[in-house]
């Protein structure tokens, strides 16, 4: 298999070979093509590669290695040769440019900010000015063009008691999203999004059509992505210092977590209640909640922190459910983990969550109907006995039978029996229909001819 991304697969090379003994004889290296060949003969001992010379494993670089081929072939696979990447001051969007300008060059990455209006107080307009600023000195930093442009301030829908319907995040994001759709298709280029792995399980939360080719870092937790740029600046500093600490991956959580709160649920007060429960947990622990129900396939219960916030973890598990529908409308994902949201197999309505089955394997089709059909059967049995209970307690009060009688009455011999009886005059009744039919001619009575 060539190095380089196919479809949701990555290969990054790395090849090796084993002898019996275990020890390494030869080894491909990683991220380039390569043939290698190597002739083994069983129970003759080969020289083996030496340590400094063997490949070194580390996570971040292998990780990094893999999204930049991945993110290459993925462009070139759709014709195109420049990408759009919305810039904001975060780390996600920068770290997703450098990414887009290591696997294509600076000449083919678009930055593209957007600025709005919307500051009311002097504090709000010089955060809005700190904002474009940095937005523009990473831009200069990565030697890509930067697209300005403005939108609207924010006007969210309005009810009939003249009260705000929608939150005003909704409608920031759908135009937003229009403004990148837009531009890219001014300049002929590909929309990346800077979603990530816990964007995705927060999915409640997106634009069901959120712009984008493919989301690089779809597959990669939130607060995994400190330790890649950490590990991206320590080549080229590039990233500044204000987005490589765990105080930005908050941040970028705090966006997560509140527009999937408000908009699963409308009414203010829950949906605030339920952001600050989830925010109390911190991104780190969010992110390790996400792994034991996504990458392990535990249940709530088995998750870090149930004894002590169980309703935060629940709450947790409902938003992953309930945006299941929504997350299968998303950008393509690169699949770098464990279990990535693409493997999924159960319908929309079930999602991610296993229902009690703790890991067990999934059921198939067949093994589903047979359950069901074992289930109806069991409960059929049981609503005859309560039946046959019943006619036979009604009879007791009728004829003035003793408990005695009852209770021998309702014995399995004596249930048999009329069962039996019943089948035997059910056969009869039959018999006797089908002589009344026979005296039928064409349809009529046989005395309608005399």
């Amino acid at each position: 298999m060539p190095v380089g991304g196919f479809d949701e697969a990555c290969y990054p090379g790395g090849s090796f070979v084993l002898d019996d003994s275990g020890r390494v004889v030869a080894a491909a290296p990683l991220f380039e093509d390569s043939l290698l060949v190597q002739e083994i003969v069983r129970g003759m001992s080969l020289p083996s590669v030496a340590d400094h010379e063997l490949p070194v494993y580390n996570r971040e670089e292998l990780l990094w290695g893999s999204l930049r081929l991945h993110l290459r072939d993925a462009v070139a696979a759709r014709g195109v040769s420049r990408v759009l990447v919305r810039l904001e001051d975060d780390l996600p969007s920068a770290l997703l440019a450098l990414l887009a300008v290591d696997a294509l060059g600076p000449r083919n990455v678009l930055g593209l900010l957007i600025e709005r209006d919307d500051a009311v107080t002097p504090q709000e307009a010089a955060r809005a000015q700190a904002r474009l600023d940095a937005i523009r000195t990473l831009a200069a930093r990565l030697n890509i063009r930067l697209i300005e442009r403005a939108v609207e301030a924010d006007r969210p829908l309005q009810d009939d008691a003249g009260a705000a319907g929608a939150p005003a995040s909704r409608f920031r994001d759908l135009s937003s999203s229009l403004c990148v759709e837009d531009t890219a298709n001014a300049l002929s280029a590909a929309v990346i999004a800077s979603l990530t792995k816990t964007d995705y399980a927060f999915a409640i939360g997106l634009d069901p059509a959120h712009p984008g080719l493919l989301a690089p870092f779809g597959d990669i937790y939130l607060s995994e992505l400190e330790h890649l740029a950490k590990y991206r600046n320590g080549l080229s500093t590039v990233l500044p210092e204000h987005l490589l600490g765990l105080s930005s991956v908050e941040r970028a959580l705090d966006v997560i977590v509140e527009r999937a709160g408000y908009n699963a649920y409308p009414d203010a007060p829950y949906a605030e209640r339920i952001v600050t429960l989830i925010r109390r947990l911190g991104a780190p622990m969010v992110d390790a909640v996400l792994e034991a129900v996504v990458d392990r396939n535990l249940s709530l219960e088995d998750c870090p922190l149930y004894d002590r916030e169980p309703e935060a973890i629940a709450l947790i598990g409902l938003l992953v459910q309930k945006g299941e529908s929504r997350r299968r409308r998303l950008p393509a994902v690169p699949v770098v983990s464990a279990r990535a949201f693409a493997e999924g197999a159960w319908p929309e309505q079930l999602a991610w969550l296993d229902l009690g089955r703790n890991g067990a394997d999934l059921l198939s089709v067949e093994a589903l109907a047979k359950q069901e059909l074992e289930r109806l059967e069991v409960e059929g049995t049981d609503q005859l006995d309560r039946m046959r209970l019943e006619v036979m307690g009604l009879l007791g009060s009728i004829f003035g039978l003793s408990p005695e009688q009852l209770k021998e009455l309702s014995s399995d011999g004596v249930a048999s029996q009329i069962r039996f009886t019943a089948d035997d005059a059910e056969v009869q009744m039959r018999n006797l229909m089908e002589e009344a039919s026979a005296l039928y001619i064409d349809g009529s009575p046989f005395f309608s001819k005399n």
